[in-house]
């Protein structure tokens, strides 16, 4: 019988340690970790939500969630080709 403990994916313990919600192939932020991860202010994420002009974002009940895929996608799509 092997008695050693199964640690779960990094990924999953990743998870745990910063309180990210986990879909598979899908990373849920909070505000703070949007504004963490790309540099940017957290006023300016909720002025963005309040003139519906920032990235999409879910309302889960009184909380805000922003996939991380959909942030990237809003990132990229706001590139700026310089000559």
């Amino acid at each position: 019988m092997n008695n050693h403990k199964q640690h779960p994916p990094a990924q999953e313990q990743a998870a745990k340690q910063t309180n990210l919600i986990i879909v598979p192939n899908k990373q849920y932020l909070t505000q703070k970790q949007v504004s963490n991860l790309y540099n940017l202010p957290e006023s300016s994420l909720e002025k963005w939500r309040n003139r519906k002009v920032g990235p999409p974002y879910h309302k889960l009940g009184k909380h805000i969630r922003y996939c991380q895929n959909e942030v990237d996608e809003w990132v990229g799509q706001r590139k700026v080709v310089t000559s």
